[in-house]
């Protein structure tokens, strides 16, 4: 057992603020959002490397991930504990497949209510995503916001979830707020 105790590469808070979620060498861990406590869950456990992380509502994460069809996709994981919704506490995961495309998917965004998603698909030409998400994790109605070689980074919604405010590279490699 090895412990880190620096070098995340990403992390995010869950709504209620109980739990962070941590990418750390590309393994996908929670843990409790206090200080005092050291123990976190470890939800990959394999070799794949996850990125992304971040939280749809207090028991389910999304993040990006290669474990297939070598490119990135988004998936979904909560506790498959009926008993224990907590990702922390259960001790059976389950994870869902939410984009199954040839182009890698990143960057997703969830909105203050959690019935949206901006994400990112495509390698070489980027196209920045809005989508409807349902609690279950199924995507629909989407649309796509932008089309090009820039990547929208930064992204936030408004509170009331109509407007996304972001920052992109113009020609010049000047950043432009949108």
């Amino acid at each position: 057992i090895k412990t880190f105790t620096n070098n995340a590469s990403d992390y995010s808070v869950s709504p209620n603020g109980k739990f962070i979620s941590l990418i750390i060498r590309g393994e996908l861990f929670v843990k409790e959002a206090d200080k005092d406590k050291n123990r976190t869950a470890n939800l990959s456990n394999h070799s794949y490397r996850e990125t992304d992380a971040v939280w749809l509502n207090d028991t389910t994460l999304i993040f990006a991930s290669d474990r297939s069809d070598n490119n990135y996709d988004l998936y979904m994981v909560q506790s498959d504990d009926r008993k224990e919704p907590e990702l922390f506490k259960s001790l059976k995961h389950k994870i869902v497949k939410l984009t199954d495309t040839d182009e890698d998917e990143s960057s997703p965004v969830v909105s203050n209510n959690g019935k949206q998603i901006a994400y990112v698909r495509g390698t070489d030409v980027k196209e920045f995503i809005v989508a409807d998400i349902s609690a279950e994790g199924k995507l629909t109605n989407e649309k796509i916001l932008h089309k090009g070689w820039a990547v929208p980074s930064d992204v936030k919604w408004s509170p009331d979830d109509k407007w996304l405010a972001y920052s992109m590279s113009d020609l010049y490699f000047n950043e432009e707020v949108f």
